[in-house]
C-alpha cells in the first residue's frame, strides 16, 4: 500500500481534449449508427428483437465510470448471437460459448470493483492533487488490465476462430457461407483492438502526468464515451444482423 500524493504541476495544461473528443464523438456515431439499425432490422424486419439487442444498447449507453463494461457487454451480446445460430446444434460448442460468456462477465466485473476498491477514498481516482489517499501499489492495477485484457483477446480470437469454422459447418450457399464469415470475422479486429489495448495499460502506472499519459489508453479503453475497442466488439456485435435482415427482405 503507498500513499498516491501526485505534486501538482508546474506548469500549464496540454489541452488534448479537442482531438480526444472528436475521434470518440466520431466513433460513437459509428457505433449508434449500426446498432439503431440492428434494432431497427430486428424490432420491424425480422420481428425477433431479444435480449442480445437490449444487451448492446446497454452497452452503448454505459460509459462513465464504468468504461470497460461496453467492449464487455458487446462481447456477451456476440456470443448470445453465436448461441442462438450455432448452439442447438453442436453441444461442445454451447458448453464453450457458455463458459466464454461466464469468464467475460467474471473478470470484467471483478476488475471494475477493482478499479474503485484500490484506494482508501474513491475521490483519489480522479483527483489524486487534491484528495491524497491510500492506494494499491501503481503496479497491481497493471497487472490487473494485463490479466484482463488477456482475457478478453483470448475470447475475441477464441470467437472469431469458432464463428468462421462453424459457419462453413452449415448448408448454405458458397456465397453465403463467404459472406457470413467474413461479417462474423469481424470479431478478429476487436482482437486486434484488446490487445493494442492492453499494452497501452502500461500507462496506468505513469501517476505523475497520469491524465496526459493515458491519451491513448483513453481512446482505447478508459471510461470515455466510446472507444475504439468498445466501438470495434459493437460493430462486430451488430453487423452479422444487418446482413440477416437484408437477406430477409429480399
Amino acid at each position: 500500500m503507498v500513499i498516491l500524493d501526485i505534486p501538482a504541476p508546474d506548469g500549464p495544461d496540454i489541452d488534448a481534449a479537442t482531438p480526444v473528443l472528436a475521434t470518440c464523438w466520431v466513433l460513437y456515431g459509428i457505433a449508434g449508427s449500426i446498432v439503431a439499425a440492428r434494432v431497427y432490422a430486428q424490432a420491424r424486419i425480422l420481428h425477433q428483437y431479444g435480449w442480445g439487442d437490449a444487451i448492446m444498447i446497454l452497452a452503448m449507453l454505459i460509459n462513465q465510470p464504468m468504461g470497460i463494461m461496453p467492449a464487455t457487454l458487446g462481447r456477451v451480446s456476440l456470443i448470445m448471437l453465436m448461441l442462438h445460430l450455432f448452439g442447438g446444434s453442436i453441444d461442445s460448442c454451447r458448453w464453450i460459448l457458455r463458459l466464454l460468456l461466464a469468464q467475460t462477465l467474471l473478470v470484467n466485473i471483478a476488475t471494475c470493483i477493482t478499479i474503485f476498491t484500490q484506494c482508501e477514498r474513491v475521490e483519489t481516482l480522479w483527483d489524486p492533487v487534491g484528495v491524497p489517499s491510500i492506494c494499491w501499489d501503481r503496479n497491481v492495477q497493471t497487472y490487473i488490465g494485463y490479466f484482463q485484457g488477456a482475457c478478453n483477446s483470448a475470447t475475441d480470437l477464441i470467437l472469431t476462430c469458432m464463428s468462421i469454422t462453424l459457419v462453413w459447418t452449415l448448408p448454405l450457399k458458397f456465397r453465403l457461407r463467404l459472406g457470413l464469415s467474413i461479417l462474423l470475422g469481424l470479431s478478429g479486429l476487436a482482437f486486434v483492438a484488446s490487445v493494442v489495448k492492453t499494452i497501452e495499460l502500461r500507462r496506468l502506472g505513469d501517476r505523475l502526468d497520469f491524465t496526459f499519459s493515458a491519451i491513448p489508453l483513453v481512446l482505447w479503453c478508459s471510461p470515455l464515451l466510446l472507444r475504439i475497442e468498445n466501438t470495434i466488439v459493437i460493430v462486430a456485435g451488430s453487423v452479422p444482423l444487418l446482413r440477416s435482415s437484408s437477406h430477409e427482405k429480399r
